[in-house]
C-alpha cells in the first residue's frame, strides 16, 4: 500500500507489516509506525526482468515505479510472476494457433 502526502510517495506498508505490527504492540498502531519510508525506485522505463533482477539484488518483495519525478505506483514480485504467466500463456497459444490441424 503507497502512502501519499499530495503526489509524492512517502512511504509503503507492505501485506506483512501489519500483521507484524499487530503481533508486537499491544496498542493501536500509527500507519507511520510501520510504514517503510526507504524503498527500492525504479524507472519505468525498466523492463520486468530488470525490474525483478534489481529488486532480488536488493532483497526487496515491492518497488515505487517512476517516470522521472512523477510517482505511477507500485510493483511487487508476485505483479512480475503473473505478468510472467499471462505472457507464457499468451505465446502458447500462438503457438497452438499455427500448429497444423491433423497433428
Amino acid at each position: 500500500m503507497s502512502l501519499l502526502q499530495g503526489s509524492k510517495l512517502i512511504g509503503i506498508v507492505s501485506r506483512d507489516g501489519v500483521p507484524k505490527a499487530l503481533a508486537t504492540h499491544n496498542d493501536d498502531t500509527f500507519v507511520t509506525e510501520i510504514m517503510v519510508r526507504e524503498f527500492l525506485k525504479i524507472e519505468a522505463s525498466k523492463s520486468l526482468d530488470e525490474t525483478r533482477r534489481t529488486m532480488a539484488e536488493r532483497g526487496t518483495r515491492i518497488a515505487a515505479v517512476y517516470d522521472g519525478a512523477n510517482y505511477l505506483g507500485l510493483i511487487s514480485n508476485q505483479d512480475i510472476v503473473e505478468a510472467f504467466s499471462v505472457q507464457t500463456f499468451v505465446e502458447r497459444q500462438k503457438q497452438m494457433r499455427q500448429m497444423p490441424a491433423n497433428m
